[in-house]
């Protein structure tokens, strides 16, 4: 891995041996956990369930699947010791941190937006402001206790970097280690920007790459041919290698949802109210009809999770006239509309006027919704209460600020993390206000104060196929009840335009599950593997190998 200017937060590279813990009592409290291995001790090994894509049953909310080969996913021996007791979870609370270095710290000219992701690949999450115009990028790096530091060597000027558009966003692209931005440029078209020295920001060797694609306003970065490096998808879709060659091209002027919507693992193309095609494993795909489910669906506006806990992704969808809907993936390529938008205020919350993200506030399992509109009142947190049940959280107790703005150029946007680590998912949100010419980050920080347990993963794959998605983007990461097939909570990998979050690190609620299996469906035909025993609360590497995955402790602030 290439040094990196931050090289005194990543003395301690290489995994830690103690696994961290927190407290159901204290969140913020570390403990050792007896479920991990310590003091040199072997990690645990995968079962491999090769039983191929999972079928659904009509499991409701956190309902068993029926799964091929399910004899392979026993528990096996447990050493996790007794279960210590876990909250049911509670109600989220949020907290505005004024004290996290960076309200107004931080002159962006005319910003649009900014990208969470560990830019430093020291383990803890960064921001990056993007700006219109050719006025400089802010960058802020996390100090791992819900604080941040203003970089003041991260400067980069707007040429050759992305102007002009809401859609910036990163990962590692190349499978090099380094963390690489995607995004839209002064001339209309995209670009990625590949991150090959300390300093990404104006630095002559951090090359830019200008492709053909970027006509249409949505983009999907996933394995599309399963060779274990990363392609650029574009809204038609044509699917671009990273050099700007056309592997495929699907031929359509319609924006496209991708992911996978038929369990396979391979990223699949949804066009709403037009064709759709499955992916057949090898970058071809075949035509096929997803229903008119997804009609009117905008896809710079759509959320991919599995809403019902059922282990299919479904699809959060609203249109131009705020109509906002839930398409739920019923396996088999079978969806159906299950409409919410007579419950919540959803005006002024369509892609140009919001931001959206998906993660679970309370840590019972469900993954929430939270849609930051320009004000307050189109700002929505949709607590999941399960069986497709959304409540609208009361915006007086849990946003006392207003989070939007008129910025007549730019959108709100919003990020979730852990940035506090401790075990809660927080927020940032960027205040777009006429007054403020600067980059109005605020932090959210999550003070649920009956959370339920939790369980944080990263996924490497440096080793699967040609090893260029090195953060396994497209896995889908499940908690199930030890020795069953009931899912207690799931968290999607995904990186596409719009949707903010951060793809080296899953988060899953497991509620009042103290120990879990946690089960890996690894991106575009690499397997699907089963760890048990893990214990809630606790962090975790899991590292793709081909004969066997292993599961160890991790420690963030210690690399990967």
């Amino acid at each position: 891995m290439p040094h990196h200017p931050h090289s005194h937060l990543l003395a301690a590279l290489g995994l830690a041996t103690l696994a961290l813990t927190v407290s159901a009592c204290d969140p913020g409290s570390v403990e050792g956990d007896a479920s991990a291995p310590s003091d040199g001790a072997p990690a645990r090994d995968a079962r491999v369930d090769d039983g191929g894509a999972t079928t659904p049953s009509d499991a409701g909310p956190g309902g068993d699947a029926a799964t091929p080969d399910a004899a392979t996913r026993d528990a096996g021996p447990r050493d996790a010791g007794p279960p210590r007791p876990l909250p049911e979870a509670g109600d989220p609370s949020f907290d505005h941190v004024t004290n996290a270095a960076l309200d107004g710290v931080c002159e962006t000219g005319n910003p649009f937006g900014f990208t969470l992701a560990d830019w430093n690949y020291d383990g803890y999450p960064d921001l990056q402001s993007w700006s219109h115009g050719r006025e400089s990028h802010c960058m802020w790096t996390s100090d791992g206790d819900g604080t941040f530091t203003v970089d003041p060597d991260w400067t980069a000027e707007t040429a050759p970097f992305f102007t002009g558009g809401w859609n910036v966003q990163a990962g590692d692209l190349d499978g090099d280690g380094d963390v690489d931005a995607l995004g839209r440029t002064t001339e209309g078209h995209d670009g990625w920007i590949e991150n090959t020295t300390p300093t990404m920001g104006g630095d002559p060797s951090a090359v830019f790459h200008r492709g053909p694609w970027g006509h249409r306003s949505t983009f999907t970065v996933a394995d599309f041919d399963g060779d274990g490096d990363l392609e650029i998808g574009d809204a038609g879709p044509t699917i671009y290698r990273l050099d700007g060659s056309v592997q495929t091209t699907l031929g359509s002027e319609r924006s496209a949802i991708v992911f996978d919507w038929n369990g396979d693992s391979y990223p699949d193309v949804v066009m709403p109210g037009g064709p759709s095609w499955t992916n057949d494993g090898d970058g071809s795909f075949s035509p096929a009809s997803a229903g008119p489910a997804f009609t009117d669906c905008q896809p710079g506006g759509s959320l991919l999770f599995d809403a019902d806990l059922d282990g299919d992704i479904d699809v959060l969808c609203y249109t131009g006239d705020d109509d906002l809907w839930i398409v739920v993936n019923e396996g088999g390529g079978a969806f159906r509309r299950h409409d919410l938008s007579t419950r919540f205020n959803v005006v002024n919350t369509v892609a140009t006027k919001a931001s959206h993200s998906v993660a679970d506030y309370n840590n019972d399992g469900y993954v929430d919704v939270l849609i930051m509109g320009r004000s307050s009142s189109s700002t929505n947190l949709l607590l999941n209460r399960g069986g497709l049940v959304f409540e609208r959280a009361d915006n007086d107790v849990t946003f006392d600020t207003d989070l939007g703005g008129d910025h007549y150029s730019a959108r709100p946007t919003t990020a979730p993390h852990d940035y506090d680590l401790d075990g809660r998912v927080d927020f940032v949100g960027y205040e777009l206000r006429d007054d403020v010419p600067a980059a109005n980050l605020m932090l959210w920080r999550n003070t649920t104060p009956a959370a339920g347990g939790f369980v944080q993963v990263v996924l490497t794959a440096e080793a699967m196929g040609n090893g260029g998605n090195r953060d396994a983007i497209g896995a889908i990461v499940e908690a199930l009840v030890p020795g069953t097939e009931t899912r207690v909570g799931s968290d999607y990998r995904t990186l596409r335009s719009y949707q903010q979050g951060m793809p080296t690190l899953a988060h899953v609620g497991t509620d009042t599950q103290a120990v879990v299996d946690l089960r890996v469906t690894w991106p575009s035909g690499h397997g699907v593997e089963v760890f048990p025993g893990v214990r809630a609360d606790g962090r975790y590497i899991i590292r793709y190998a081909s004969s066997g995955s292993r599961i160890e402790p991790w420690a963030p602030g210690s690399g990967y």
